[in-house]
């Protein structure tokens, strides 16, 4: 439940590329409990850092995984929604 919120949190700010802070404060926390086991500097799981801003917005080899303010075309959110990661 958590982590479908944050992906839904991500999706609905369109200003969320502004906003750095709002990563490292309340997002990375949640990122780290389900995401950045795979997805991290190390260990870049389909070319995806999830464990950094910077890296959340560059996408990994499937291109950008958020697409702020447009949950039908986050990849992030449609991996989430079908159970295809935690």
């Amino acid at each position: 439940f958590e982590i479908r919120t944050l992906a839904l949190s991500l999706l609905a700010l369109p200003v969320f590329a502004q906003r750095a802070p709002l990563f490292k404060d309340e997002i990375l926390p949640i990122l780290n409990k389900s995401c950045t086991k795979c997805h991290n500097e190390n260990q870049k799981m389909a070319g995806l850092d999830l464990s950094t801003f910077s890296g959340l917005m560059a996408g990994g080899t499937n291109g950008p995984v958020i697409a702020p303010g447009k949950p039908e075309r986050s990849l992030l959110w449609k991996m989430i929604e079908t159970d295809k990661m935690p």
